[in-house]
């Protein structure tokens, strides 16, 4: 949010006031006549002379005064309806009204009716104007008459005022400062690209109809808004907006709930996006929902250019900016560095990606309580295995004595030159206890974060962090510390599990299955993600010969050791690469390390 909200609920949250009026305190220079009492209301800044142009065109300010007496069985004493027309260059109207002397509630509301519109005698023999978007004839509970009437119409836009006023005199001014008894929401789209290919649009979602100008507080009735727009113009908004809508709010803020979306474009045809229940309604505010909704579309063949204007605030208030992530993940959808995800990939946005989607969020053995207090709250979307392998070529790390002699890539655990264990061996286990993962050998969890966390936080390997005693490890820690791009809503690079290795290479090119992990079929829309941003030049194979990939299952020195998968072929002529897994890897084994990330909102 871009200011803070509290700061303006404070303003926003008017108690009601006790208003005396009497000569004495107009010191009897007020020229109002005997009896009477003058209301001079002043409206937030967006309504000036500018406002009745040809925006409102057609409609005409309605001002709406009703006195009730005091007590549980208040009688109505007293209502006008009166058309007002703000004084030039000023926020100012002015009614007058005959009061007797008494303590009264006074309620006020304002909105637009028809221009032109004449009055007619109501009951108590009171002027009534036709409504036009509120039924207005309980102000304890004014009613919305169709809620598609306040989707993208300002005219919709309405005002209010509650006080207790006490006339003692034979006349009196009142000043009262006018507010709006709404949220007005703009849900945006921020690819302005995007945005402009857009055929049609529909949305639903929950709104409340009713409204008690004597208390300020919004009914607990709701009512659905279906909005659609089958032929969708994009060049009426040059800011990215789909639609706006008008919400009774109270003066607590409050969620709005689930919005549901859905976009047409001719490459796409209809997407579904649901925003979550994430916006705030905050009376007297436009809060802005922005996020890049609708995937991408490949660039056309011909050239184009969108020139686009800065739209200004008409609600000189706060603007709330909340960004979501709104197509849906899918495996086969790349993830970019700004925790954002897209089925396409192009020349545009391939230098933003950082990795593939592989697997969704559920049913697979992970907890979202797995990633610590901050992810309290929040769910598992889905889970992102890397273009790459982890490099290892740091200058600032003696590997010498740390990595394989043949691949140049480190190993799990340090070997001296001769293929020996260290001569520290001994000290390791005398001195540290060994980290256990939680992991058992049934590799079905997804539990690659929980592991590579237990792995670095463990007295084992800080005991030894500077002497490259866990060379894959540290490697490892050392990109993920310098070098890796972090996306927002994530986990962070971990290594994975065996099951999550599994996962990511048999969608690609299948797994047939043995005693500790299931058959993995190939995913077709994964491999075809993958292979084509290995095309793209931004992605690696697995592997590119005969040999292993670390995985984070078991530990540093469990008997086991660390579990990897072995690959036995390459990908250089086809599109096959045979799998197996070998849970009882000798140390002193070489292997690359392919990074995942969780994405968490």
């Amino acid at each position: 949010m871009k200011k803070n909200i509290l700061g303006l609920l404070l303003l926003s949250c008017w108690a009601l006031w006790f208003t005396s009026c009497s000569d004495d305190e107009n010191g009897g220079s007020v020229d109002v006549p005997a009896g009477n009492m003058r209301v001079s209301a002043v409206f937030p800044e967006s309504l000036t002379d500018d406002s009745l142009g040809l925006e409102m065109s057609g409609h005409q300010l309605r001002f709406i005064i009703e006195l009730w007496t005091k007590g549980d069985a208040g009688q109505l004493a007293y209502r006008t309806e009166q058309l007002v027309t703000p004084m030039e260059g000023q926020r100012r109207a002015e009614v007058e009204i005959p009061v007797s002397a008494g303590t009264y509630d006074c309620l006020m509301w304002t909105d637009y009716v028809d221009a032109g519109a004449s009055a007619q005698t109501g009951e108590g023999g009171s002027n009534r104007y036709t409504d036009k978007y509120y039924d207005t004839s309980d102000l304890h509970n004014v009613r919305v008459k169709d809620m598609n009437a306040l989707v993208d119409n300002n005219a919709c836009d309405a005002f209010f005022y509650t006080c207790e006023v006490n006339k003692s005199g034979d006349a009196c001014l009142l000043d009262v400062e006018m507010m709006r008894p709404f949220t007005r929401v703009s849900l945006m789209e921020k690819n302005l690209r995007e945005f402009s290919l857009l055929q049609g649009l529909s949305a639903t979602f929950t709104s409340y109809p009713q409204f008690n100008v004597a208390t300020g507080t919004v009914g607990e009735e709701t009512a659905q808004v279906n909005v659609n727009y089958p032929d969708f113009d994009p060049s009426v908004s040059s800011n990215g907006t789909l639609f706006s809508t008008y919400i009774f709010a109270n003066a607590e803020s409050r969620k709005w709930g689930n919005v549901e979306l859905t976009f047409t474009t001719e490459f796409h045809g209809t997407q579904t996006v649901t925003v979550p229940d994430i916006v705030p309604l905050v009376r007297g505010n436009h809060v802005k929902v922005s996020g890049n909704m609708m995937a991408e579309s490949p660039e056309p063949d011909t050239e184009f250019e969108i020139n686009f204007d800065i739209n200004v605030e008409d609600w000189l208030t706060d603007v709330v900016d909340v960004d979501v992530t709104g197509v849906a993940a899918k495996v086969g959808d790349y993830f970019f560095a700004d925790g954002t995800w897209s089925g396409a990939l192009t020349e545009a946005n391939k230098d933003n990606c950082v990795g593939i989607i592989f697997a969704l969020g559920t049913g697979i053995g992970d907890d979202i309580n797995n990633y610590g207090p901050e992810a309290a709250g929040k769910k598992i979307v889905g889970y992102v295995v890397a273009l790459d392998n982890t490099k290892t070529n740091y200058e600032d790390m003696p590997l010498q004595m740390n990595i394989h002699a043949v691949s140049g890539r480190p190993m799990w655990y340090r070997y001296n030159d001769n293929g020996t264990e260290s001569a520290s061996d001994d000290t390791f286990d005398s001195t540290v206890t060994p980290f256990e993962a939680p992991e058992a050998i049934d590799a079905r969890n997804f539990v690659g974060y929980t592991n590579t966390e237990g792995f670095l936080s463990s007295g084992l390997f800080t005991a030894h962090a500077t002497d490259l005693s866990y060379p894959a490890l540290q490697v490892f820690k050392k990109w993920r510390d310098t070098d890796a791009v972090t996306p927002t809503n994530t986990s962070g690079w971990y290594i994975p599990s065996m099951a999550q290795l599994l996962r990511a290479i048999g969608g690609c090119y299948g797994w047939a299955g043995d005693d500790t992990y299931p058959v993995v079929e190939v995913d077709e829309a994964f491999r075809t993600s993958f292979l084509h941003a290995v095309e793209m030049g931004i992605a690696t194979n697995f592997t590119t010969g005969n040999h292993y990939m670390h995985t984070s299952t078991l530990g540093l020195r469990n008997p086991a050791e660390n579990a990897v998968v072995l690959f036995n072929g390459t990908r250089n002529d086809s599109n096959d690469q045979n799998t197996t897994t070998r849970p009882q890897t000798p140390r002193r084994v070489m292997a690359v390390i392919r990074p995942m990330l969780t994405i968490i909102e």
